[in-house]
């Protein structure tokens, strides 16, 4: 069977867990031919269609420049025939073909060699950590798609709901499953961390957020990324803190 191939913009977003999801598994995950892992600088444009240029239609896309982040552009699906609910980012893998963006980590987690010997509890704080991104996700991307005017107040609420909890939540040392190796929810950490698009964005935006105060949260992010599987991907790929430019 061919390599399951993943259709998302080169940037994190909803598609950067998958990566991380298959890269610490040990799965070889394609993307569209022309998503190389860099992002290409993209003229200014105000809510016009570019054209995705994919194998298959998926469609039109909006140029969004967002006001109050330097240099920052950001790409909004308007229409992906073809693509489930008109959204990326969606995969196909032989006979399976998925949208949702919690539905495709989870099931390159189930496919991942690295992760043959999870139990079920483990696979359940993973779904956990994934869900948990997904929330944190949500709130940012409503500030940097919406009011940037009260980023300053919003911004550091959301995340510190989140990340308060989540700190309490981590392990004093190792990784959160227990494992001697990063699973889903440590990569899931990692993009809270570290991710640009919307999380950092949304940092940006609201005038900087301090992590310091997280300091479990930082080193799992840490010793994620040193795991010789994820580092490898890091090295090869820019899309966890790539953001598109104008």
């Amino acid at each position: 069977m061919s390599n399951p191939m993943m259709i998302y913009f080169p940037f994190g977003g909803r598609g950067e867990l998958s990566r991380l999801a298959a890269a610490a598994g040990g799965v070889e995950l394609d993307e569209s031919p022309e998503n190389d892992g860099t992002v290409p600088d993209m003229p200014s444009r105000n809510q016009k269609k570019l054209p995705l240029p994919l194998a298959a239609p998926f469609a039109a896309l909006v140029c969004c420049p967002s006001p109050g982040v330097a240099g920052a552009n950001f790409v909004c699906v308007v229409a992906v025939p073809g693509s489930f609910f008109g959204a990326l980012p969606t995969l196909k893998h032989g006979d399976v073909e998925l949208c949702q963006s919690q539905a495709i980590t989870m099931y390159l987690g189930e496919i991942g060699p690295k992760f043959a010997g999870l139990a079920a509890g483990h696979k359940g704080v993973d779904a956990m950590y994934t869900g948990i991104l997904e929330d944190v996700l949500a709130g940012c991307a409503g500030v940097v798609f919406g009011d940037h005017s009260t980023a300053g107040e919003v911004v550091p609420a959301h995340l510190n709901k989140f990340f308060t909890v989540v700190e309490g939540m981590l392990p004093a040392s190792g990784f959160i499953n227990g494992l001697d190796f990063p699973t889903i929810a440590d990569c899931a950490v990692l993009c809270m961390t570290d991710m640009m698009v919307p999380i950092g964005i949304a940092m940006q935006l609201a005038g900087g957020y301090d992590l310091t105060p997280f300091p479990k949260m930082l080193a799992i992010s840490s010793a994620t990324k040193a795991s010789p599987e994820v580092a490898a991907y890091l090295a090869k790929s820019a899309t966890l803190t790539a953001m598109p430019k104008m």
